[in-house]
């Protein structure tokens, strides 16, 4: 009987090994991953990065404040601190993990410097209707984001073929799984998330769909920027914000950016907002004469207006002597820019024909 013969070891001329192999490709991989985690952040936000925004959550909660995004989350930087529900507030965070509470993030135009204007505008003109090169690099982008399900099979198939050739190394075993979600996290952060259909619109000027938290539709149209995974982001958005005030006909009231005051049977209102405000109705309330029926609620009497007040203008209305309150609806039509998650939007039109194409490409060929 032949005697046994030692197991010959697995090490490598040169000191190489599977294991060695494996921490060497374990270390690459995850620096390579948290580069990349580490500077990723979604293109649409990225895009309103160091500008004011207002941000809407679907709980109807709101911030508004200099933009700071970061991979893990963004802040919103307050102009000042101010007191809320008993403690003092700097800025407002959103991490990452919330961003689907966001209904809008609007960059409004008149609440940006000049040096912003400018930059904004610059961009607006490379975006509609974008020339070649812009396009080009464009193209060259979603061509590494069709070919990302191709990197990560290769990635898979050769930690197969490890498996298969070193199947019985424990620090194989032992990091697999763990290897595998570096690789795929770092291939998936470089990637965008393509979209052929989305993508002939990009340029153009589309109506967004957008569904409210109580299931009703609302449309906003502006031409279309960019998309990810999560948002869609259009630019040049005209917008228009009723809001209503309620005003005793005592004392100075600010609200929503316009000043109200009472004096000798005047209202004087002005507008300290940034941007146009457009009065449309005043509401009158004036209590029961002595004698009528008791318990009856104030009359009121509604008059329409046609009211423009600019920045820094002053309005004086005339009312009557028997008024002890009264309510103002105006409106403001504003132009901005919008982020949507795509959770709640979809481009559903396009609302103009797309440049160098006339409406024969549109129809059906037969």
């Amino acid at each position: 009987m032949l005697p046994l013969r030692p197991r010959r070891s697995r090490e490598r001329p040169g000191g190489f090994s599977p294991g060695r192999t494996l921490f060497a490709i374990l270390f690459l991989a995850t620096l390579i991953g948290l580069i990349i985690k580490a500077f990723s952040r979604d293109r649409c936000l990225k895009d309103f990065n160091k500008y004011p925004v207002a941000l809407v959550l679907t709980d109807n909660e709101s911030a508004c404040g200099r933009c700071s995004l970061h991979s893990t989350g963004l802040e919103l930087l307050y102009d000042k601190v101010t007191e809320k529900e008993g403690h003092p507030e700097a800025s407002f965070l959103l991490y990452k993990s919330e961003y689907d509470r966001i209904f809008t993030a609007r960059r409004y135009h008149s609440t940006l410097t000049e040096e912003m204007k400018k930059a904004r505008q610059r961009i607006l003109e490379k975006t509609y209707h974008p020339r070649f090169f812009r396009r080009l690099k464009r193209r060259i982008r979603n061509l590494f984001s069709s070919v990302k399900d191709a990197i990560l099979e290769a990635f898979n198939m050769a930690f197969g073929q490890m498996k298969t050739r070193y199947g019985q190394d424990a620090a194989l075993k032992s990091q697999d799984k763990y290897l595998r979600r570096i690789g795929t996290e770092a291939i998936s952060s470089a990637a965008t998330s393509y979209d052929a259909l989305l993508e002939r619109q990009i340029g153009s000027k589309v109506v967004v769909e957008v569904t409210t938290p109580d299931k009703s539709k609302i449309f906003f149209t502006g031409v279309f920027k960019e998309y990810t995974a999560r948002f869609l982001e259009i630019m040049d958005v005209e917008t228009k914000e009723d809001f209503s005030i309620d005003y005793s006909l005592s004392g100075e009231k600010s609200e929503s950016g316009l000043r109200l005051s009472f004096t000798e049977g005047r209202l004087a209102v002005s507008n300290d907002n940034p941007f146009s405000v457009h009065i449309r109705e005043l509401i009158q309330k004036i209590p029961p004469v002595p004698g009528e029926q008791e318990g009856a609620e104030p009359k009121e009497v509604s008059r329409e207006m046609h009211i423009e007040l600019e920045p820094g203008e002053r309005a004086e209305l005339e009312l009557s002597p028997e008024a002890t309150s009264l309510s103002i609806k105006a409106f403001s039509q504003r132009i901005c820019d919008i982020i949507f998650p795509r959770a709640t939007a979809i481009v559903r039109h396009r609302s103009e024909f797309k440049e160098g194409l006339g409406l024969k490409d549109f129809l059906p060929k037969f």
